[in-house]
């Protein structure tokens, strides 16, 4: 008799073993570089030694006889990763990534690859990854911290393996929740035999023989086809990738699939060996045995719908994060690939001083040539002490960048270097006030004076702020009328050095950071500026993040689902099974649904208030713990979030959930009464 519960378990083993591995693969290509060593460089001084990232780099890499690969984030896709490679060893293959390229295995994501040349002018801060012996890594993380950096260390990563994510990572989650689906259909399969060994035990078969039989079964039926599954998806992952990756990845098929299949078989003969010993009589008639059924779908059930609970309120609160993260991101769309300008940590004062004037000068000949827009808050009349007024400074490159409108409606054109010009959303009289304000605040003499001008802008407009302060920690860039002032950068209203000052506050930006590291004087390139970074960053970063994120928890619920419809599935048919006789008889005497399957319905409801239970008690201790003073910002947001999406999860959950079981006991009930069925006998 063919065993169709162990059968289809062996092949969802086999295909969630296809899925995780694929799975782990892709996962740990977008957070790693297998085989790689990975730290997290950060710091509020940054300093190159003086030297410029590409020689630090790449001394680093001939010193520890290493491969170093420092990885950027595509500032406009987040399907675009960059990584910037430090060849200290050439045997390693890691060497060849920069000629050869890299051979991705998820092609969803894009991995372009530079020398490290390339990395003129990027922030050093970021993450690295060192390919090379145990010492490699040592000797990199103590270079960063001598300069002045901060160095997290991370555990390396196997490509070989890789299977702590599936354990204690992303994927644990579904790789729970699938095992629990294989403990369900392996152990019902054992007590829908019930019959089958009673007739065996009559026949004088010993228990070890039935079992050894139905392994042998089980191997001839299922093994052909998880072989076709495993010729199908090696095709098409040679479609996908050119099987890139495939001896990793074929490892950790092969071990996921080995203890999927060595749990089926455990839970099938343990189960097959409690149901062994039922009555005889008991097991002819097909009566299940209640004693071991009903725990056993319980003790699945039971954490499938608190995984389900949890995976879906996340999954949600994952969403409404990801929405979040993709209007942050939006707004600072507007700021393209304006970059702060990042001055070395170590110089000394008599240095500062003389590079100070130096490079204020070459950032107004950039700005002149549009290169670098200035966008600076001032408290106008705040010398004076009787109050003031919150303007904004900005230049011609502004101007080019960002449109503002006159009263006429028109667009507000760029003026000559030389002059100044101040915006208002006012009437003339404000202008006239504001004009002696100005005057007066900056001490214009009578000649300069002549080339301030006033005009009157639209109002209700709302002026982008270039601030890399208010972008890091995700606030408003939006100032809605304010005062504008149009500074020319020959006006003289800016000396050079208080130009550099606005520069190293994250005022006065770049418009391309490529371009600006191309330019930048080499007396100044890495001495002096130690890099040029875009302030869009942490938003593209943070939304990658999030919407991985979110596409991993998706996945995680759908398949927490699943098992716990299987349960369901389970639960009706024992428990149809198990009470023919009593369902019968209760239904030819007119009792109604509810009272026939009274003890069901009160179970689940029960199992209902212990998961609403639970789900507050753990949301509260989630609460206090993430309001917590050693607990981040963002992560006690993300606790709020989920937290407020954990009661509409239980009430779907809850809902689908009793009406699948419910309606496949009333469907499974009325087939046994139609075919008059020998377990109502």
């Amino acid at each position: 008799m063919k065993n169709k519960g162990l059968h289809l378990a062996v092949v969802i083993a086999a295909l969630y073993a296809m899925f995780a591995g694929f799975a782990s693969s892709i996962l740990l290509e977008e957070t790693t570089l297998p085989d790689s060593r990975q730290i997290l460089v950060s710091g509020q001084t940054v300093s190159t030694g003086g030297a410029g990232l590409p020689v630090l780099a790449q001394k680093l890499a001939n010193d520890s006889s290493s491969v170093i690969v420092k990885q950027i984030r595509d500032l406009h896709d987040t399907k675009i990763r960059n990584l910037y490679i430090a060849t200290g060893n050439e045997n390693l293959p890691q060497s060849h990534w920069i000629t050869e390229g890299y051979p991705r295995f998820s092609q969803g994501i894009q991995t372009n690859t530079y020398p490290v040349e390339d990395l003129q002018g990027k922030d050093p801060r970021g993450r690295y990854f060192i390919f090379g012996s145990d010492g490699a890594e040592d000797k990199v993380v103590e270079e960063f911290e001598r300069v002045g950096f901060s160095v997290e260390e991370e555990i390396p990563v196997s490509s070989s393996l890789g299977l702590g994510i599936l354990l204690q990572g992303t994927l644990s989650s579904p790789t729970l929740v699938t095992m629990l689906l294989i403990v369900v259909l392996s152990g019902t399969s054992a007590i829908a035999q019930i019959k089958r060994y009673s007739v065996e035990r009559l026949h004088g078969a010993s228990k070890n023989d039935v079992l050894i039989h139905e392994l042998k079964d089980l191997f001839k039926r299922a093994f052909p086809q998880v072989a076709v599954l495993g010729c199908v998806g090696t095709f098409w992952l040679h479609s996908y990738n050119g099987l890139n990756q495939f001896v990793p990845l074929a490892q950790r098929v092969s071990i996921i699939f080995a203890i999927a299949l060595g749990l089926a078989i455990a839970i099938h003969a343990t189960v097959a060996t409690l149901l062994w010993d039922t009555s005889i009589l008991h097991g002819l008639k097909g009566r299940l045995g209640f004693r071991v059924a009903v725990p056993v779908a319980y003790l699945i059930r039971v954490p499938g719908i608190l995984i389900a609970v949890s995976l879906v309120a996340s999954a949600f609160g994952a969403l409404q994060t990801t929405q979040e993260a993709a209007v942050a991101k939006a707004e600072l769309n507007a700021a393209g690939d304006a970059s702060a300008i990042v001055f070395e940590g170590r110089t000394s004062p008599e240095e500062m001083d003389r590079l100070a004037f130096e490079s204020g000068a070459w950032l107004k000949n950039e700005a002149k040539a549009g290169r670098a827009v200035l966008s600076a808050p001032y408290q106008l009349g705040e010398k004076r002490g009787d109050g003031s007024i919150p303007v904004l400074l900005i230049n011609n490159a502004y101007l080019a960048r960002n449109e503002v409108l006159a009263e006429s409606g028109e667009r507000v054109q760029q003026i000559p270097e030389s002059d100044i010009r101040v915006l208002m959303p006012e009437n003339s009289q404000a202008l006239r006030s504001a004009r002696l304000d100005f005057i007066g605040e900056f001490s214009i003499d009578s000649i300069a004076e002549e080339k301030i001008s006033f005009e009157s802008i639209e109002q209700g407009q709302k002026h982008f702020r270039y601030d890399p302060n208010v972008a890091a920690i995700g606030g408003s860039l939006a100032v809605a009328d304010s005062i504008l002032i149009i500074v020319g950068s020959d006006s003289g209203l800016i000396r050079d050095d208080d130009y550099m000052a606005l520069a190293s506050d994250g005022r006065v930006l770049m418009t391309d950071p490529v371009i600006a590291a191309q330019r930048t004087p080499p007396e100044l390139m890495g001495n002096w500026i130690a890099a040029y970074v875009p302030i869009a960053q942490i938003a593209a970063n943070n939304y990658a993040d999030q919407k991985s994120d979110l596409n991993v928890k998706i996945g995680s619920s759908l398949v927490a689902l699943i098992v716990l419809l299987s349960t369901a599935v389970g639960l009706a048919r024992i428990h149809v099974r198990g009470n023919s006789q009593t369902i019968l008889v209760r239904y030819l005497h007119g009792w109604s649904f509810y009272s026939i399957h009274r003890w069901l319905i009160r179970a689940e409801l029960l199992l209902l208030l212990l998961v609403t239970l639970w789900a507050f008690g753990r949301s509260t201790i989630l609460a206090i713990g993430a309001s917590s003073e050693f607990t981040s910002g963002v992560a006690y947001e993300s606790v709020i979030v989920a937290n407020h999406w954990q009661p509409w999860a239980i009430a779907f959950i809850a809902m689908s959930n009793l009406s699948i079981l419910l309606g496949l006991v009333h469907v499974q009930s009325k087939h046994m009464f139609r075919t008059h069925s020998e377990e109502t006998a």
